[in-house]
């Protein structure tokens, strides 16, 4: 018989929090010749760690600077910041790391008022860039769904700006791309 799928995303939400079962499900599934892709946050280190083995693919979602206040207030936990960017800073090491032939992407959803600066995109691209293999700017808005932005002037960043970013962390790094609402995906040149 033939093999009519030849990869596996893991999304979520966050798929790390079932990293026992992803641990025990990996290995079966490259075994059986899947590729895997696994989408995550960074917020469990040892997970990603564990199953970097296994994966072809990391898109690591980085959500503003990589400084405590911030990465707390854009996350919105009651964890304190200092907590939540050890963890994400301890994946990133893990990604740097990594003696396996995965591919990075790391990708910013473009939010207003959050990291859609010039000064963000730069801290994060160069943060990255020495174990990036490509960097994406995926347009944001103020609410994370559609009844949240309605009726709101300018609920989302324009495509406009999230390009200028996007041009500006192109002189950082080798391969960007764009990812506008209306889903189309575009690699800078």
């Amino acid at each position: 018989h033939s093999k009519k799928v030849d990869g596996i995303v893991f999304t979520g939400g966050e798929p790390l929090l079932q990293a026992n079962s992803l641990r025990k499900l990996f290995p079966l599934l490259k075994g059986d010749g899947f590729l895997l892709k696994l989408e995550t946050s960074g917020y469990y280190p040892e997970a990603l760690s564990d199953l970097l083995p296994f994966l072809d693919y990391v898109q690591f979602d980085v959500k503003t600077r990589l400084e405590p206040e911030l990465y707390c207030a854009a996350v919105g936990k009651v964890v304190p910041g200092e907590v939540i960017l050890s963890k994400v800073l301890c994946s990133l090491a893990f990604l740097e790391n990594s003696k396996f032939p995965v591919f990075k992407e790391f990708s910013v959803k473009v939010m207003q008022g959050n990291n859609d600066d010039f000064q963000t995109i730069d801290s994060i691209a160069s943060y990255v860039k020495t174990y990036c293999d490509l960097f994406t700017l995926r347009q944001g808005s103020k609410g994370s769904t559609p009844q949240e932005n309605a009726g709101q002037e300018n609920a989302f960043v324009s495509k406009e700006r999230v390009f200028e970013l996007a041009m500006m962390a192109r002189n950082i790094l080798p391969l960007v791309a764009v990812e506008t609402i209306d889903g189309k995906f575009e690699q800078l040149k």
